[in-house]
């Protein structure tokens, strides 16, 4: 299922939820595909993968060298359609995990 299906079919839970789902698919109809790359002017998507050990109550963190912090990994989506790609290769790529 493409990007644009899954933000359609994303049932809000909250007001929040909402209105954020209708800046997305209002940043959408304006930009489009550029969404998933780093040429739209306001917002462009990233994806981010939770690492968990088999019992699940320790997850992995990277150090991010420029905000010299803690954080899971991810990244932007640099023309990827499909958010779950991007997200197992910035893990790939930020901890050598296969």
């Amino acid at each position: 299922m493409d990007i644009l299906s899954q933000m359609q079919r994303y049932i809000p839970q909250t007001p929040t939820q909402a209105k954020a789902k209708a800046i997305l698919l209002a940043a959408w109809q304006k930009d489009g595909e550029k969404l998933l790359s780093r040429q739209a002017e306001a917002a462009h998507f990233t994806a981010s993968a939770l690492i968990l050990n088999p019992t699940m109550d320790k997850m992995l963190m990277v150090h991010h060298n420029i905000y010299q912090s803690w954080a899971w990994t991810g990244g932007h989506c640099d023309g990827e359609t499909r958010p779950l790609q991007t997200a197992m290769r910035e893990a790939r790529e930020e901890t050598g995990i296969r």
